[in-house]
């Protein structure tokens, strides 16, 4: 087992790069086994592991207890140890605990500058999620195994085990005197994932032993498959190809889509994607629909995106700009500055959507903020000879709801100036030459 975990190492390049990798630590069998042999491994290959356990914190003082005795046994073997409880208002399913679970790994990634994860899934871990996705209703994609390795942004995940079965892991932890954690919620079979486990992979291993490597080969056929469709279906999820192709294809992409986010999926909700898409695709603004705890789908005539909120982070800071300086904003960590125009008129003017205008500033503007949107909030369109709610303009100019408190406003009380990145008030209109040039960077 070890050669095989130290061939893996050997193929992704890991041994001797003196980089660090966070392992997923959770005290079972899996990953007992795995964080022990990758410690043996790393101090002999210049590699640093970094230990990483989240408390779910579903189970009380037995959550508490497996947490203590994963510290114990990092500090026994002098590995970097990090860990998290997470509240009790987050609800106990699976899906919530893997997103909490990548979460966390992010974090630590982001403290140590770590270059991976290591988690412990397994041959058979690989046989529960296709039997899963069977029962689901899975297309060819879903038939494919756990990947090897996965990309993610400045990072990747690494599952070195994916050809060792879960019970080789006891065995190896038996052979090599190392005492698990038992979780007892393994063992409640409310959840799909332990149903199939405890009911159905036994009663199917009477009639295929070699059930593992059947499912095994069933992956592998159907990478094949996936491989085909990749090279006839559009790489990218975007309006334009969208609605250009059939309701068959439509469903295979957003399938696919899914699949590639690790989204739990029903064929209802993937018809339910599809007609959402259809409706909203034309519409500058665009909208949302839920799809998991924390995660929406938004679709507009520019893009088909998962977003993580609905609404970007409110912040309530104002600051008041003054001329020929930077003006930090902080929240958004931007700086605006106005500067007098004092050199030709330019030969073009920057478009609306640019971050640099050049404008006439009236006295009777002065004096003038920098800060996000506020109930009230009016602005005067360039052109335009009426005010209208800022609100409307921006539905008009097609931002998203979700992207609306993030834009930064240069505002006169509650009169918006300039939008900027948006659109321009025409109270700032320049008919002659520029008095100003403003600028946000």
């Amino acid at each position: 087992m070890e050669m095989r975990i130290f061939e893996f190492l050997e193929k992704y390049q890991i041994l001797n790069t003196h980089e660090s990798f966070i392992v997923g630590f959770s005290g079972g069998q899996d990953s007992l086994c795995l964080i022990d042999i990758l410690d043996k491994i790393s101090k002999q290959n210049n590699f640093k592991i970094i230990a990483a356990h989240l408390n779910h914190n579903w189970r009380g003082e037995s959550s508490k207890k497996e947490q203590c005795s994963c510290l114990d046994f990092c500090e026994a073997r002098g590995i970097e140890f990090y860990t998290k409880t997470l509240g009790t208002s987050i609800k106990a399913t699976e899906e919530n605990a893997r997103i909490e679970r990548y979460k966390f790994f992010e974090e630590i990634i982001r403290k140590t500058s770590s270059k991976g994860v290591f988690t412990a899934h397994t041959k058979t871990d690989n046989t529960e999620t296709i039997l899963y996705r069977i029962i689901k209703g899975t297309g060819v994609y879903g038939l494919c195994a756990i990947p090897e390795v996965r990309e993610e942004v400045g990072y990747k995940i690494f599952r070195p085990m994916l050809e060792i079965t879960r019970e080789e892991t006891q065995q190896y932890c038996q052979d090599n005197s190392l005492t698990p954690s038992t979780d007892e919620s393994n063992f409640d079979d409310k959840y799909a994932r332990n149903n199939i486990r405890l009911n159905i992979l036994p009663k199917l291993k009477e009639i295929n032993p070699n059930l593992d490597n059947a499912i095994g080969n069933l992956s592998k056929i159907a990478k094949d498959y996936e491989q085909i469709l990749s090279s006839i279906l559009p790489s990218a999820l975007e309006p334009k190809t969208f609605k250009t192709v059939d309701s068959a294809t439509q469903k295979v992409l957003i399938h696919r889509f899914l699949m590639q986010n690790e989204i739990d999926y029903s064929h209802k909700k993937i018809d339910e994607i599809v007609g959402f898409i259809n409706k909203n695709i034309s519409k500058p603004c665009g909208n949302t629909l839920s799809l998991t705890t924390g995660q929406w789908l938004f679709a507009s005539k520019e893009k088909i995106e998962i977003i993580n909120n609905i609404k970007a982070q409110k912040t309530d800071a104002v600051i008041e700009v003054k001329l020929n300086q930077d003006n930090y904003f902080a929240s958004l960590n931007k700086t605006l500055t106005i500067k007098e125009f004092e050199r030709e008129l330019p030969a073009k003017f920057p478009k609306e959507t640019d971050f640099k205008t050049f404008v006439n500033i009236p006295d009777n503007l002065f004096p003038l903020e920098l800060r996000t949107r506020c109930e009230g909030d009016i602005v005067q369109p360039f052109g335009l000879s009426g005010t209208m709610k800022l609100k409307k303009f921006l539905i008009n100019k097609g931002i998203a709801e979700h992207k609306r408190d993030e834009i930064l406003l240069l505002t006169h009380k509650n009169e918006v100036l300039w939008a900027i990145g948006v659109g321009l008030s025409e109270k700032l209109r320049a008919d002659k030459k520029p008095t100003y040039i403003i600028e946000l960077r």
